[in-house]
């Protein structure tokens, strides 16, 4: 079995004594961070997780380069397909609708990453079904 497949799921992850050692001595997750990973479970709540040090970035850097109507966006992270259309798309529709008619309906958004470091992948929730697998951000 998948192991991604087998640690997506709550009840097996209640019956691994190593999933529930892991989970909960390290930093026992809130109830904020466990509605926004909902349905799944967390592992590792390394967002939240600062001794000895931050586990995770919580500032990470962007690019915008712009070459007429080309813009560039340089991000930290891998997209899936439907999250870097969802991101392009709503980055032409603000410079679009900025007001100063510098950009109008030729804009072209293209995604280029990693941007000097790199996050994880980024998903939607709609493309991640909740046994499918474990790591979303």
């Amino acid at each position: 079995m998948d192991l991604e497949l087998l640690i997506s799921s709550k009840e097996i992850m209640r019956e691994m004594p190593f999933g529930n050692l892991c989970g909960t001595s390290l930093k026992t997750p809130g109830k904020e961070q466990v509605d926004c990973q909902h349905p799944k479970p967390i592992l590792l709540d390394t967002g939240e997780m600062k001794k000895p040090y931050d586990w995770a970035p919580s500032i990470l850097p962007i690019q915008i380069l712009r070459i007429g109507q080309l813009v560039i966006l340089s991000v930290p992270g891998e997209f899936t397909t439907m999250a870097g259309r969802r991101l392009r798309d709503a980055v032409k529709t603000v410079l679009m609708s900025s007001g100063n008619s510098e950009f109008n309906s030729d804009i072209h958004v293209v995604i280029a990453g990693l941007t000097n470091t790199y996050s994880q992948y980024v998903t939607t929730f709609e493309e991640v079904p909740p046994r499918s697998s474990v790591h979303t951000l």
